[in-house]
């Protein structure tokens, strides 16, 4: 009995051993693909580095083409800014439409713009959320961010209510996540 007892513990510590090594195999692959993931996400946002989204436009689900420019064209009016038809490479309509407090239809329009210059110049225009204005716009203009930095921007700012020193949590113009500090130290 000794000896059968000898051979199951014998046996046993083998297989804790095998164990152990699958397990920093599986621990090794998991950190593999961890930065496969980051990795293929910095290359879906460098993708979307010449889009925008502007959310909440005003707009029929049957309308051409022709009208959602003129759409588009206003909202760069209502923001001051003068985009040309050559400096937008496409826009089409994205995601659910919703019905707005005034009963309006809107849906959100991605822009794709043909030079990463104009959509930093559309971006810097944009209606700001925390300016208190009877002028400011209806819509509001986002970067267009992949679902992963969407989500770790969505915690960041979840996360931050019970912070002093941090005012708010952001993305940057490169869609890179960013703080302001109470101090005003970014």
């Amino acid at each position: 009995i000794e000896e059968m007892f000898g051979k199951i513990k014998q046996e046993v510590i083998n297989l804790n051993k095998k164990l152990l090594e699958q397990n920093e195999k599986v621990n090794s692959q998991a950190v593999v693909i961890d930065n496969l993931m980051i990795m293929s996400d910095n290359n879906q946002q460098y993708q979307r580095r010449s889009l925008l989204r502007f959310h909440n436009v005003e707009i029929d689900e049957n309308e051409d083409e022709k009208i959602l420019e003129t759409k588009l064209d206003k909202c760069f009016s209502d923001m001051n800014i003068t985009v040309e038809k050559d400096e937008i490479d496409r826009f089409h309509r994205i995601g659910k439409a919703y019905v707005n407090k005034s009963g309006k239809t809107t849906k959100s329009i991605i822009v794709k713009f043909k030079s990463w210059s104009t959509r930093q110049r559309v971006y810097q225009a944009r209606p700001k959320r925390h300016v208190e204005s009877s002028k400011k716009p209806g819509f509001s203009v986002t970067l267009d961010l992949t679902q992963r930095r969407y989500n770790l921007l969505k915690l960041a700012r979840d996360s931050i209510n019970n912070r002093d020193d941090i005012d708010y949590a952001y993305a940057d113009k490169n869609c890179s996540l960013a703080f302001r500090f109470k101090n005003g130290a970014n």
